[in-house]
């Protein structure tokens, strides 16, 4: 029992009043008002609590006992040295040394992990294991990733000792499920006024989830939206947009300018052409081999649905990467170098795709023209590789995607060399889990082949690029090509 004379003041437990009753001389009552969500008192309850201040020799009688248990909170008065725990006393008044220390139990369990629960942390019954994930996953804007499902089991520890070897993004994932609340979460105050000090930190501070995502739902919406960009990468194909070699334009004039996948554009009629319509008849590597140049073509006498291919396709390649969210985060010069050093595999895998789509074992164009300009080891082993893996819609633009994000680039800044091998990271675990959940056991060795069409791309790439710098060193080349000439890396001799 505290008197009156001694000038007890009414503590305060962050926004929580107590309320003294002094009609017992041998207990003392007060009432917290408020919800307890936002204290930080061990086995906080919910609701108005009635706190019970007792000494060590003071007898509860019957009649003041409390009819529900779980609502009540026992404060023991002692008169010894306070404890070192800041978070087991309060100190009831400046002119005493008296301490009161929280005695709880807490009947819940932790809706996250099923450990028992230390209380009500952020609007959820919760231990303190989960309520410092939590808080410390938003604070230091933590990102994780689920390396299966998304649904992973999340357990409580058997020992006190035991580390938890659960999946952090399916545990975060859980607190959200069950209602944690980032708005109750309290940092220390900076400005030297006490470790007591707590200010409810700004919002700005971490990113608040209005909506839960899982993992499975966001690998689905990256899988659809790279569907999406492949059909506008199609549609750009057989539209009447239709780039020629003479347009002096750069690579960095087309990645400056806004993509013209977003603008709508008319279909190409007059296809297929007429046979007579083809404008050469001989390889590229027959034409270096028998030293014949290359004809010099008479734009003005060409249909306007007759399209340079290989040309074209260089532009559209362009107008597709720039639609990626990752490619848009690299710097101008970076993204520069990234086509020059992957533009010839995305327009190789895209021409080797749609031919094998069309059931054709040779190039096709979407005019109706098969190639006469394509290596023939690009025929022989990647659109065969296609037919051989009987690929599907979903592994192709995968792979499409891990063919430029490729941090093997070497004239990219540190930076963007991070921000690609992140997505190729997430690209690569997405496309082995399609693998695994539709083929099974023969998941893995079916990731492994896919895989290894990427670096049959970059060798063809390679030998692409040195057949035109072949053909430009014996001047077979008639006009300067500046976007096909900036991704083989020739330096143009007239």
């Amino acid at each position: 029992y505290i008197p009156p004379s001694e000038g007890l003041q009414t503590p305060t437990f962050d926004n929580f009043t107590a309320h003294f009753d002094y009609d017992t001389p041998s207990v003392s009552h007060w009432q917290l008002n408020g919800s307890c969500e936002e204290t930080h008192i061990a086995g906080q309850c919910p609701g108005t609590s009635i706190v019970e201040l007792r000494s060590d020799n003071t007898h509860i009688s019957p009649s003041l006992a409390p009819s529900n248990l779980e609502d009540v909170i026992v404060v023991e008065i002692s008169e010894d040295e306070p404890s070192s725990s800041r978070r087991e006393e309060a100190s009831l008044s400046k002119k005493t040394n008296r301490r009161i220390k929280l005695v709880v139990s807490c009947l819940e369990v932790c809706r996250v992990c099923g450990d028992h629960s230390t209380g009500r942390h952020y609007n959820v019954a919760s231990c303190n294991g989960c309520k410092s994930f939590f808080r410390r996953t938003l604070l230091e804007g933590r990102r994780f990733v689920c390396e299966r499902e998304g649904d992973c089991p999340v357990l409580p520890k058997k020992r006190k000792e035991q580390k938890r070897r659960h999946c952090r993004a399916c545990r975060f994932r859980k607190c959200v499920e069950v209602g944690m609340n980032p708005k109750g979460i309290a940092v220390e105050d900076t400005d030297g006024r006490g470790a007591l000090s707590m200010k409810r930190p700004s919002l700005s501070h971490f990113e608040i989830p209005h909506k839960i995502v899982s993992v499975g739902e966001r690998v689905n919406r990256l899988v659809d939206n790279l569907q999406y960009i492949e059909l506008r990468h199609q549609l750009l194909r057989v539209s009447t947009l239709n780039p020629l070699p003479s347009n002096p334009q750069t690579i960095l004039d087309i990645l400056k300018r806004p993509s013209a996948m977003g603008i709508p554009q008319d279909e190409m009629t007059g296809w297929p052409l007429a046979n007579e319509t083809s404008y050469t008849a001989i390889s590229l590597e027959e034409h270096a081999q028998l030293r014949i140049p290359l004809p010099r073509l008479p734009y003005e006498r060409l249909p306007q649905c007759f399209k340079f291919w290989f040309y074209a396709d260089l532009v559209y390649a362009c107008e597709w990467a720039k639609t990626l969210d990752f490619f848009r985060e690299l710097d101008l010069n970076d993204q520069r170098e990234l086509i020059c050093f992957a533009g010839w595999q995305i327009l190789n895998i895209t021409h080797c795709f749609f031919s094998y789509s069309k059931g054709s074992e040779k190039v096709l164009f979407p005019d109706g023209k098969f190639s006469v300009w394509t290596p023939r080891e690009v025929d022989r082993d990647v659109l065969s590789s296609l037919i051989r893996l009987k690929i599907d819609q979903t592994e192709y633009i995968l792979l499409k995607a891990l063919v430029i994000c490729n941090p093997s680039c070497d004239r990219i800044s540190d930076r963007s060399r991070s921000i690609l091998e992140r997505e190729r990271e997430i690209h690569s675990r997405i496309l082995f889990n399609h693998c695994m959940k539709k083929h099974g056991q023969r998941g893995p060795a079916r990731f492994g082949e896919i895989f290894t069409l990427e670096s049959v791309m970059l060798h063809q790439a390679i030998k692409t690029k040195e057949l035109q710098t072949l053909l430009t060193v014996l001047k077979l080349r008639t006009i300067r090509i500046n976007v096909m000439d900036e991704v083989c890396g020739i330096d143009y001799v007239p």
